[in-house]
């Protein structure tokens, strides 16, 4: 059961802080609803935001990715902000391509390229991978963060599963959740940020920090 949170009017700050919330949301999401366009929704994935679908598109038969996040159960509600606006605004052949984003309900559905590959994570659980193998990564990577920090953006949540592949052997960068701005009036960021054995000392323990995290 939920947890109790009082009298009617003790809910009442929670409730409006929501719709406000999702009100903001709005704003830079696209209008309709994805699924009129798309369907057979196959779960393939489960995180600390929400699930992973894949989906097809009606009419071209292409499958996409679809991340699916209730705005309840978000433990830091802005940023899904991030979710949206940084894949939005910036493209770049080692960044996975956000289609489009959508209000569906209490969930905020962002549709991007669906990268057949995987993640790295399951490469390295099952093979070893050879020098040549991990330069190619490590360089497509780099080419991804240069490509962000070019931009005011930091990751802050680099790790195997953020890294995805496609058939072919391309490899870009994912999961924008907890990236961040910087900029020449606020260079450093303090917030502690990501996933538990891949964050940075600096990170942890709450010293500024720029894009070399």
């Amino acid at each position: 059961p939920p947890p109790s949170w009082g009298s009617s009017s003790d809910q009442q700050p929670s409730r409006v802080s929501h719709e406000q919330f999702r009100a903001a949301l709005q704003l830079v999401v696209s209008p309709g609803d994805p699924r009129e366009y798309l369907d057979n929704f196959i779960k393939i994935g489960e995180g600390s935001t929400g699930i992973v679908c894949i989906a097809t598109e009606k009419h071209t038969g292409k499958q996409v990715a679809v991340k699916k996040m209730d705005l309840r159960k978000q433990q830091r509600r802005e940023l899904l902000f991030n979710e949206v606006v940084i894949m939005r605004d910036y493209h770049h052949e080692n960044v996975v391509d956000m289609y489009n984003s959508y209000l569906v309900g209490d969930e905020l559905w962002v549709v991007m390229e669906f990268l057949e590959g995987g993640a790295l994570t399951d490469i390295v659980t099952h093979t070893r991978m050879n020098e040549e193998q991990i330069a190619t990564v490590c360089l497509s990577v780099l080419r991804a963060l240069s490509y962000l920090h070019n931009q005011g953006v930091i990751h802050r949540d680099i790790k195997s599963d953020s890294i995805l592949l496609t058939s072919d052997g391309r490899i870009k960068l994912s999961d924008f959740g907890f990236c961040a701005q910087v900029s020449k009036e606020v260079p450093r960021r303090k917030s502690l940020v990501g996933t538990p054995y891949w964050m940075a000392p600096e990170v942890i323990s709450r010293l500024p920090y720029g894009t070399e995290v």
